[in-house]
């Protein structure tokens, strides 16, 4: 038997952003090839809380037997330090483990000032001991698998590309070449700071938008939650991007796109948005040859670069991107991942 296992804050439910979203979908995707779900709900603030973590999740893991098989959700909450403990337990006991990573907080966190050398120390010690540990890994892209080998010296890795993106039928986002830009997500200026520096029209939607540092093309449209956005969005290219700079992806969440597949992307390819990504990122590749969208290196001047292309051309990508989207709404690369990682599906499927 498989199991996929997401342990989650009790907040997580109804909140504005797309924090849960990729876990939930990624558990939803492979309950329909015969997966059980294993979500362990965990509280802040609890007296013994790390005690308490460890018998909630070991509590889950007792109904699995020798010859199972688990597939885990990193990270996972503030309880990741148990984790390691978990996954030898359930070896010893002939339990296969897995690991999907969502965030790698080596990479993501990067040296940020802000987090204590020893927290940060730590962090990285537990990352070693989960990814050393597990059966195999699955991440973003090619270049988060050159890192696991190259520090951890993971083995078996399989690889995404992409993130999925369930949403519900119907929805999408109204698509055209002479509308605004697109920014969905995180809009506080510590992480999108450039945003505030385009003079370009643009569509902004999440949270964190900070309303004093806006010129007049930006019109903000408000949060919604994940399922609901993609009929929302309005726009002419959904803008991955991050840091403050439009000259350049840089700082901790720029230099980040370097290896994750931000859920952005995959937002927008989900509800028929052609994307522009910097050229340097982990989804460039994809996006330049699947037809997705444009890959520069600066939005500096990035009204001309639209400008230059035609109906036409902007039609071929509307088309390769309703084609993605499709494989995208449909666990497409999700099932492709985990088959690789952790062998064929056999006739598990359930409908």
């Amino acid at each position: 038997m498989r199991y996929v296992l997401k342990v989650y804050a009790a907040s997580e439910a109804k909140e504005k952003n797309a924090g849960g979203k990729a876990p939930r979908d990624i558990e939803t995707i492979l309950k329909k090839k015969g997966f059980v779900s294993l979500p362990v709900e965990v509280r802040h603030g609890e007296k013994g809380k790390l005690f308490k973590r460890w018998r909630i999740i070991w509590t889950k893991m007792k109904r699995l037997k020798a010859g199972d098989e688990l597939l885990m959700q990193y990270p996972f909450d503030a309880s990741s330090t148990i984790i390691p403990l978990i996954i030898k337990r359930l070896q010893l006991e002939g339990i296969s483990v897995y690991i999907l990573v969502h965030d790698l907080p080596t990479l993501s966190r990067g040296k940020n000032v802000d987090i204590p050398p020893h927290i940060r120390a730590k962090t990285g010690i537990t990352e070693k001991m989960i990814m050393t540990a597990a059966d195999g890994v699955i991440v973003h892209s090619a270049p988060m698998k050159r890192y696991l080998k190259r520090k951890y010296g993971v083995k078996n890795i399989g690889v995404l590309k992409l993130f999925d993106y369930i949403m519900p039928e119907g929805l999408s986002a109204r698509a055209g070449r002479e509308l605004p830009l697109v920014v969905a997500g995180n809009l506080h200026p510590e992480k999108s700071g450039y945003i505030y520096t385009l003079r370009e029209k643009l569509n902004l939607y999440g949270v964190g938008f900070d309303k004093n540092m806006a010129g007049d093309n930006i019109i903000y449209k408000g949060s919604f939650t994940p399922e609901e956005l993609p009929g929302e969005l309005e726009g002419s290219f959904g803008l991955v991007w991050d840091g403050p700079s439009r000259e350049e992806c840089s700082g901790i969440t720029g230099r980040y796109l370097r290896y994750n597949s931000p859920h952005k992307l995959s937002l927008y390819i989900a509800a028929g948005l052609p994307v522009i990504v910097w050229d340097k990122a982990a989804s460039a590749g994809i996006v330049k040859k699947e037809g997705l969208g444009i890959c520069v290196s600066s939005l500096e001047n990035i009204g001309e670069e639209i400008k230059k292309i035609s109906q036409e051309s902007y039609s071929d990508m509307l088309f390769s991107v309703n084609r993605f989207g499709d494989m995208l709404k449909n666990g497409h690369f999700t099932l492709k991942a985990v088959g690789k990682c952790m062998g064929d599906y056999g006739e598990t499927e359930h409908n």
